[in-house]
């Protein structure tokens, strides 16, 4: 505001490390470092500061030292006489540290408005600070896949593409300016080109690899400890034999040859994640009406051994394909794997699973009064978190019982559990142990972090005995 060729009040807002030649876009979730410069010549008056949906902003205090929530999310307007905003919020040049938190994505803003009276006049200025919210999407334990492959796998094959993707919103977004990085050098390239939501990565030599997805003139995500990134391993591509029974009695087989061969092909499309496929080298038929049931009873683990016994040291897996498993879709053996006609694919590649090391995984189970709350946190999942600070970019308030879900190890054939994580990740668990007593399995259950992660636990060659 200007009286007479003097100025009287003036307001200037600019984001500390606002990108040139380019309409600011701000990482939803981060906070963004603001200078408020405060010109006012007048000795009254009151600030006011308003803002869009979803943005909060704080503001250092130079008294305490520590940033003050003066907007919180959604409120309407801050508003504070002049003199006290000077004295506490402003340093001797009139300058005030802001931090813009915006939680909507598009387009939003921030509005700073002066009004005071002098000289007989009304005196009144404003300015705006116009900007975008960018969210991003990032689960590195995820189920969608791409071709029947999934997307942001903890494994990537040596000279096999693996894909990996950030979701953008909005999706006017332009995706030209997210730009990917490999560390270290050397150990995986991009097949077509380092930018875009999604990109082609292919192993180049064994050992683990961080991949980060930066964004060019995006403030709040050249950072780092900031930006979405995944811990992943190349690894050479192996092969494991297998040998599978279909068993059969007097009405009929459990399954026929084709359907066996087809859910090894689907298997080893879950398995392509940490860069593993399950040859089918031997298929045979088992007549015996009294393999067709495994009851649960006095004889159950006999009965298990007794099947899983028809073979041994085959030099792989054993797999056995029969009709019923009462309470259960598939049971894995040191001696083999059983599988019933219920089970799908999903449950043939669970029990691999357990056969490589890992074990299972629950938000809760009728054995155990313990349960799985609250929502997902990078020290329910270190390895798996997607970035290497605490801002997380999985759906907001994900709820940890419904992340347990995604993973080929939870322990209810339900769903579309499809996911090996890289590392453990927090759920109900157990160990089991022969209670020689009572002549019975008991489970001791607990809730932590489970063995779950294929790179600290799994076994890439798994064999039975």
């Amino acid at each position: 505001f200007y009286r007479r060729r003097a100025t009287c009040a003036w307001l200037r807002a600019s984001f500390d490390d606002a990108p040139t030649n380019n309409f600011p876009w701000i990482l939803c979730g981060a906070q963004i470092p603001v200078t408020l410069e405060t010109g006012v010549r007048l000795p009254s008056g009151t600030i006011a500061i308003g803002a869009g949906d979803g943005v909060t902003i704080q503001a250092r205090n130079h008294i305490t030292g520590q940033f003050d929530t003066i907007l919180p999310t959604n409120s309407p307007v801050f508003s504070i006489s002049i003199g006290e905003w000077c004295a506490t919020y402003c340093d001797g040049d009139g300058k005030a540290q802001l931090l813009i938190e915006d939680s909507v994505p598009g387009e939003n803003g921030v509005t700073f408005l002066y009004t005071g009276f002098g000289g007989g006049y009304d005196v009144s200025c404003s300015t705006r600070l116009l900007f975008s919210g960018l969210k991003i999407q990032f689960e590195p334990i995820t189920t969608e896949t791409w071709n029947n492959f999934l997307y942001n796998p903890c494994g990537i094959p040596m000279q096999g593409e693996s894909r990996f993707r950030i979701r953008c919103f909005p999706e006017s977004f332009p995706d030209s300016r997210i730009v990917w990085t490999a560390e270290p050098a050397g150990r995986a390239s991009f097949a077509q080109g380092n930018t875009g939501c999604i990109v082609s990565v292919v192993g180049v030599s064994e050992g683990d690899v961080r991949l980060s997805a930066t964004g060019v003139g995006i403030l709040g995500m050249d950072d780092n400890m900031n930006c979405p990134s995944i811990h992943a391993r190349v690894v050479a591509p192996v092969n494991v034999k297998v040998s599978a029974w279909i068993i059969g009695g007097s009405n009929s087989w459990a399954r026929t040859d084709v359907e066996v061969r087809t859910m090894f092909a689907e298997v080893n499309n879950v398995f392509r994640q940490v860069g593993m496929e399950f040859n089918l080298e031997q298929l045979g038929w088992i007549y015996n009406e009294n393999w067709m049931t495994v009851e649960r009873g006095a004889n159950f683990i006999s009965d298990i051994q007794e099947i899983t016994g028809y073979a041994s040291n085959t030099g792989g897996l054993e797999v056995y394909f029969t009709d019923t498993i009462e309470g259960a879709f598939g049971i894995h053996h040191s001696g083999g794997i059983i599988v019933g006609k219920m089970a799908s694919f999903m449950t043939l590649a669970h029990e691999i699973g357990h056969a490589c090391g890992l074990r299972d995984i629950y938000g809760h189970h009728q054995d155990s009064e313990m349960l799985v709350d609250g929502v997902i946190s990078s020290v329910r999942m270190p390895y798996d978190w997607g970035s290497v600070g605490e801002t997380g970019y999985y759906y907001q308030g994900m709820a940890q019982k419904d992340l347990i879900k995604r993973l080929l190890m939870y322990g209810y054939g339900i769903g579309n559990r499809s996911c090996l994580a890289y590392g453990d990740v927090y759920g109900l668990w157990f160990v089991s142990f022969y209670d020689a007593q009572h002549h019975a399995w008991e489970k001791l259950w607990d809730l932590s972090n489970a063995p779950v992660g294929f790179m600290l636990h799994g076994m890439r060659t798994p064999t039975h005995q």
